[in-house]
């Protein structure tokens, strides 16, 4: 049920459940980033950062969870330009960037910097597509 009343429809079941998933990896991440900000290589401005973006991200999938017919409007447009900056900023940094140092950032699969940018672009844009479109559809009278 929404606080806005009324059984909600599939697709924002979807949506919440899509929301839910995203919401458990970005705290994940956020803290997979913190230890290796305390404990392992990474830098502390990337990890503060990027601690910092996925709780947000995860605050912002909290919102649907808890209602979907009311924060829908407002997350799901912050979910998906977060998730379309990402690649923007990668591509950006791949051809205009400096050396495709990652040692201190990221270790482990993949273990190129290009196979990085690949992989986690095509997954930030995998993201971007399924809110907006879970979003499109369990928008009244746009389904």
């Amino acid at each position: 049920m929404s606080a806005t009343g009324g059984q909600l429809t599939g697709w924002e079941q979807a949506l919440r459940a899509a929301a839910a998933v995203l919401g458990v990896i970005s705290l994940g991440f956020a803290v997979a980033y913190l230890v290796k900000g305390i404990d392992g290589p990474a830098e502390f401005p990337f990890a503060t950062n990027s601690v910092a973006k996925d709780v947000l991200l995860a605050a912002l999938a909290f919102l649907i969870v808890r209602d979907v017919r009311r924060w829908a409007v407002v997350a799901v447009p912050l979910i998906v330009l977060a998730h379309l900056i990402m690649p923007v900023v990668m591509a950006l940094t791949a051809l205009l960037g400096g050396p495709d140092g990652m040692a201190h950032t990221w270790n482990g699969p993949p273990e190129s910097a290009s196979a990085l940018r690949l992989t986690w672009s095509a997954a930030d844009l995998a993201v971007a597509a399924l809110f907006l479109w879970l979003y499109r559809k369990s928008a009244p009278g746009r389904g």
